[in-house]
């Protein structure tokens, strides 16, 4: 399940910003991606968060998975994926807001 706040925050500190604030990842620097294993996901909750993404609610995809595979799946502490989502978010607004400046 790529949709995780560790792996977005992995994915700011491993990719490249490029015009507009777009984030680039090279197929070997998202091969390298730390991702929760998929048998930490099911069916329902893959249709859980694809309806969620369609609908634009990305912050609640990514509530859905953190609550689901990184806390109650693999045992992460919920201050560590608050971390994480927190990291991500910084990470990501200095990105598009360099990207908005161009």
């Amino acid at each position: 399940m790529f949709h995780n706040s560790a792996t977005f925050a992995f994915a700011e500190i491993m990719g490249r910003s490029y015009g507009g604030g777009i984030l680039e990842l090279e197929p070997r620097e998202a091969e390298q991606l730390p991702m929760p294993p998929p048998a930490y996901g099911s069916a329902e909750l893959a249709q859980d968060v694809d309806l969620l993404l369609k609908a634009n609610e990305i912050d609640k995809a990514l509530d859905v998975v953190d609550r689901h595979v990184l806390i109650d799946g693999l045992g992460l502490s919920p201050r560590l994926v608050a971390g994480c989502r927190a990291a991500w978010l910084t990470l990501r607004d200095r990105r598009t807001k360099r990207g908005s400046r161009r």
